[in-house]
């Protein structure tokens, strides 16, 4: 992993140390967020829905915020490179602001600790052997082949969790052992309260959303008991990994989500699915009505006539469907053409 990425900032902030009480008292959850600085909303709702609920219910809350600097130029080979032509451009002096504005909106919330890691990447992982459109090598071997196409965004996919888990470890290392951790990404956006481990979901079982898993595993966010959560978030290593391509019986896989289930099945991870009211939100886009921030249709799970959710239900549904991001095809500088693929990050 090291190979891949520099490191250009670490910093610790400290919040205020104080008894806790509640259903929680004396479990300590790591939060874990990833991906680029750029896609971090500076609203974002993981304080008021994550941290704080969690707080109250006792729980000593650390935080991890590694993210990736600016993002790797883009090509048209990048899924839906169109949708991110437009973040936020940030220079250091503005990723420092913003990380400064994060780590206090997470301390005012309850958080015991901020740990924050900002990196650069350096070079792409290598990608391995794929099954279609062409990007397997001449005399590539069946038996290392791995998605069935080859998006670029795959392999990072893989690189940012096994980034900040090297962060968890590391943190684990010098002072203690979690009891559980709460992954998601940075474009994470809460319209519920985040359910607690034990509290309000299994404390047992990888709890991941019950929608869009596209034949695998929803793998936008996951509730993991700190046993499993090493095999779950190494995803790096488990993508060159032969025994979990061997799960997939030869032949290989689609996307991301039926590669976490894999390392799910091969690791004998038990699972939960079940309604978790995140979406993904880009705060760089608009809606329809030309309001900055939107949720992503194709991962908002709303239908075409905006009457039904595949991922929520009543007040949820509604929000989401009033918010959805303007039609893709017809916003300034995208490729209307973009592949009908199930998703990479």
């Amino acid at each position: 992993v090291s190979c891949y990425v520099r490191t250009r900032l670490r910093r610790t902030r400290e919040g205020l140390s104080a008894a806790r009480s509640g259903p929680g008292a004396g479990k300590r959850v790591a939060i874990t967020v990833n991906g680029e600085l750029q896609r971090m909303d500076p609203r974002t709702t993981i304080a008021d829905r994550v941290v704080k609920p969690y707080a109250a219910e006792g729980f000593d809350v650390v935080v991890f915020l590694t993210f990736q600097g600016p993002r790797p130029a883009t090509s048209r080979g990048d899924w839906h490179a169109s949708r991110f032509a437009t973040l936020p451009r940030l220079g250091p002096d503005e990723e420092t602001r913003l990380l400064d504005q994060l780590a206090d909106a997470f301390l005012a919330a309850g958080a015991s600790r901020v740990e924050t890691h900002l990196y650069d990447l350096v070079r792409r992982p290598p990608e391995m052997p794929s099954m279609k459109m062409g990007f397997a090598p001449p005399r590539a071997s069946a038996e290392r082949m791995r998605f069935e196409i080859a998006w670029p965004s795959y392999a990072l996919h893989m690189l940012v969790h096994s980034v900040v888990w090297r962060d968890v470890a590391a943190w684990e290392r010098r002072h203690a052992a979690f009891d559980y951790v709460v992954k998601m990404r940075a474009d994470a956006n809460w319209l519920k309260d985040a359910p607690a481990p034990g509290v309000d979901v299994d404390a047992n079982a990888a709890v991941v959303k019950s929608c869009l898993a596209w034949s695998g595993l929803n793998d936008k966010v996951a509730i993991l008991p700190r046993r499993y959560a090493s095999d779950w978030m190494r995803l790096l290593e488990a993508y060159y990994a032969d025994d979990v391509f061997a799960v997939a019986e030869g032949r290989g896989y689609r996307n991301s989500e039926q590669l976490q289930k894999l390392v799910a099945t091969l690791h004998r991870i038990p699972v939960q699915e079940t309604q978790l009211a995140v979406f993904d939100y880009y705060h760089w886009l608009s809606d329809a009505t030309g309001a900055k921030g939107c949720f992503a249709r194709h991962y908002a799970g709303v239908s075409k006539d905006g009457k039904t959710c595949g991922c929520a239900t009543g007040d949820t549904c509604r929000a989401l469907a009033s918010r959805l991001c303007a039609d893709a095809a017809r916003a300034p500088g995208v490729d209307a053409a973009a592949p009908a693929t199930p998703p990479a990050p």
